[in-house]
């Protein structure tokens, strides 16, 4: 019921569908239409379970084939098969018309001379489902389906570059530029730069592929091209004087637009890796310059990387040195730099009602703030002192060098010159030995030029 619906819209619309389900064998096909003014074009599409299964065939053959004897006869060209499509497994299709005395009137076109006698039909070896479409087409009525953005002319699809098949459908890599080749994948060789150029192409891979090369004229017909097995790819220029022949004459025949490209295909599943191209031997003098430039590049990297490292390391382990030598001299700081309240030390020596600011914070003393005194004569809250000492070897002021040799070193002179100056332990009074300034009587404070005269013996 299904089928006689599609024969009536077929009727209808000029067109007639065939549909085999689970179809195993050979069907002829038996013409609906008057080719006496109209071309037909027969369309075969096929649903195959497995891929590695061999895909139906749509054939002419001049001699009747039977199932046993198809392949035989298609090896023979006595049957003549869509070999693009079948390898590209698109839909294979013919288009048959009478205005010609030749049977073949284009195999890269698919177009053939229908005569009563041929034999037209389908062969599949194992069970598949198909649809054949039968197709009145008028003169002026393109073909195929352009794709990829093609125009139609002349009935054909006019390919842009890099565009292979009857309808465009395929884009495709110059093989002369690659590096990597991809099993399955179609590349392409521009036959008229080599001829402007008149060299060969030779190219060499690293192991032993499978590839088919061809001019896109044989339309991938395996009765005409041969599987090679090699690591070097050959195309003389007698091949390709020969392709740009045939090129030509197809393209004032039908006064169509058609790439002048040879084409190749690998057959292996596996990548294949360039090993080196005579042809254009510039491109692996460049390879090695970047190569070498990018490997300097890296070079000059890591070493940089290693010393910057080694740099942030030692800097580290200063730190870590410094804080540890700090960390075991901290009676050192107490006992060089006492922490005492503000106001007793500026009740002490007036000098110090002039330094009323922290230098490391910038606040203001207070009366009961800490501080420490260096022995540059610079005054800093305790808290901030010990931080900055935690960090720095020097004073935040003066820059004078508070490191662990400096502070020994100064306390050396002050245990020479202890009957003139000692520090008291205690944080709160200073005690000066050379004569007793403080009337304990009359707790008179110590006049500020005998304290200052003091100090600067000791270098503060």
């Amino acid at each position: 019921m299904k089928l006689c619906y599609y024969l009536l819209l077929g009727w209808v619309f000029t067109w007639s569908i065939i549909q085999k389900n689970q179809f195993k064998g050979i069907h002829f096909i038996s013409m609906p239409f008057n080719l006496n003014t109209n071309q037909i074009k027969i369309t075969l599409d096929s649903q195959y379970k497995d891929d590695k299964n061999l895909q139906p065939f749509l054939f002419i053959c001049i001699t009747q084939p039977t199932q046993s004897t198809f392949m035989q006869l298609l090896s023979e060209e006595k049957c003549i098969v869509d070999w693009f499509s079948y390898q590209m497994k698109k839909s294979q299709y013919f288009v048959l018309q009478k205005q010609s005395i030749n049977i073949i009137i284009s195999k890269y076109y698919q177009i053939y001379q229908y005569d009563e006698s041929l034999y037209i039909g389908f062969q599949s070896t194992y069970e598949t489902n198909i649809i054949v479409r039968i197709q009145q087409l008028n003169s002026n009525q393109c073909i195929l389906d352009c794709k990829n953005e093609t125009e139609c002319k002349s009935q054909f699809c006019n390919c842009n570059l890099a565009q292979i098949g009857q309808d465009c459908s395929l884009i495709i890599d110059d093989l002369t530029q690659q590096q990597i080749f991809q099993g399955g994948k179609i590349y392409y060789v521009d036959i008229q730069k080599i001829l402007n150029q008149k060299e060969e192409v030779l190219i060499q891979f690293q192991n032993s592929t499978q590839f088919y090369g061809f001019c896109i004229t044989q339309n991938f017909n395996l009765n005409q091209i041969q599987l090679q097995t090699n690591n070097t790819l050959y195309i003389s220029l007698n091949h390709i004087k020969e392709c740009y022949k045939n090129i030509i004459e197809l393209k004032e025949q039908f006064n169509s637009t058609i790439n002048f490209y040879f084409l190749v295909q690998f057959n292996s599943n596996n990548l294949t890796y360039l090993k080196s191209s005579i042809q254009d031997p510039q491109n692996y003098f460049l390879i090695i310059i970047l190569s070498t430039t990018m490997s300097s590049i890296a070079i000059c990297f890591l070493i940089c990387l290693i010393k910057s490292k080694c740099y942030a390391t030692q800097k580290k382990q200063k730190n870590v040195d410094f804080k540890h030598d700090m960390k075991h001299f901290p009676s050192l700081i107490e006992k060089l730099f006492p922490s005492q309240q503000y106001a007793i030390l500026r009740n002490k020596c007036e000098r110090f009602i002039t330094l009323n600011q922290c230098l490391i914070c910038l606040d203001p003393f207070y009366e009961d703030s800490h501080v420490r005194v260096t022995y540059c004569n610079h005054i800093f809250h305790t808290s901030c002192f010990d931080k900055w000492m935690n960090v720095h070897k020097s004073c935040p002021n003066c820059r004078s060098s508070f490191d662990q040799e400096s502070m020994i070193k100064y306390e050396n002179s002050i245990k020479k010159n202890s009957d003139m100056l000692q520090w008291s332990s205690r944080t709160d009074e200073i005690k000066v030995n050379l004569r007793p300034l403080i009337n304990e009587t009359l707790q008179q404070q110590p006049q500020a030029s005998q304290l200052e005269s003091l100090r600067n013996i000791q270098a503060f």
